[in-house]
């Protein structure tokens, strides 16, 4: 799984993570090289400021984005100009960033990339329809931003990858997060109507412990937006879903989650998860040697 071209081919796809240094531009470049391998050249742009040689708050090395000739790329004119990609500016894009303005160009020369995506989620919308709908590229990628899925929501179809890293230290932590990233993302979608019967409840924000807490007794199915508009911890879930029964009028589709091993074996890992959960399990598709985390 999310070790094929065909997991991304034709397809958006957000690369999503709960935290900096996840792993998130290491699983994108991976994707991006297995799409070119098959023939076919991508797009790709980052939500947030990317591709840099060290992180610009803790200077800790980060990977760079590689560039390959015919690959479009979106992100601040100043930093298509310095990649020495040659690049062929294909449209100026509506808004701005800190650095200057958001282009889409086409790569002439290979070269690296600093990635400085649109603002917001309309912003990102905005992008993607450019390059979906004036027919600039069939697959795209997208490096999302620390700890959010909403972009995702932002494309009707596209899907997310969920990359997080686990060690000793943060074995317990790191799997909390897994399954409740999958239990979310398993969320029913609500039928046609859904409001108009009895219990039924649409509820217009987020859902948070004071929202959970000021919904009606009668409601005894909810449903949101979409499920990144749900803002309980693991345990808020288990218990607002022990009463009620949580749905999505747009559901987001989970290509897979990631684990990045540190220390930690396959087993413990799966072991502190349930069933649904491990059957979305990638273990480090990029690495060389699967074998040697087993």
């Amino acid at each position: 799984m999310l070790d094929r071209a065909e997991d991304f081919l034709g397809r958006v796809t957000f690369v999503t993570g709960p935290e900096k240094h996840c792993g998130k531009t290491t699983f994108l470049n991976r994707a991006l090289s297995l799409v070119r391998a098959a023939g076919e050249r991508p797009a790709f742009l980052s939500i947030g400021y990317d591709g840099e040689a060290r992180d610009s708050l803790s200077a800790a090395r980060k990977p760079s984005v590689p560039v390959s000739p015919g690959d479009v790329v979106i992100s601040a004119e100043r930093f298509l100009r310095d990649g020495r990609i040659l690049p062929e500016i294909l449209e100026i894009l509506p808004g701005s960033s800190a650095f200057g303005r958001i282009c889409a160009a086409r790569a002439r020369r290979p070269g690296r990339i600093v990635l400085v995506g649109p603002e917001g989620n309309e912003g990102v919308a905005r992008a993607l329809a450019f390059l979906r709908d004036e027919g600039v590229a069939r697959t795209v990628l997208v490096d999302g931003a620390i700890n959010r899925i909403t972009q995702a929501a932002s494309w009707p179809g596209a899907r997310f990858v969920f990359v997080l890293r686990a060690d000793a230290a943060s074995l317990d932590k790191s799997a909390r997060q897994a399954r409740r990233l999958s239990s979310l993302a398993s969320l029913p979608a609500a039928p046609p109507g859904f409001g108009s019967g009895e219990g039924e409840h649409i509820l217009d924000g987020p859902l948070t412990a004071a929202t959970a807490g000021a919904l009606p007794d009668t409601a005894r199915a909810v449903a949101v937006e979409d499920f990144t508009k749900v803002f309980l911890d693991d345990g808020e879930l288990r218990s607002f879903r022990t009463g009620r029964e949580l749905l999505v009028k747009a559901p987001v589709e989970c290509a897979g989650i990631v684990a990045v091993l540190r220390g930690v074996s396959r087993p413990a890992f799966l072991s502190r998860l349930d069933g649904e959960t491990a059957a979305r399990i990638a273990f480090n598709p990029y690495e060389l040697s699967p074998e040697a985390a087993a």
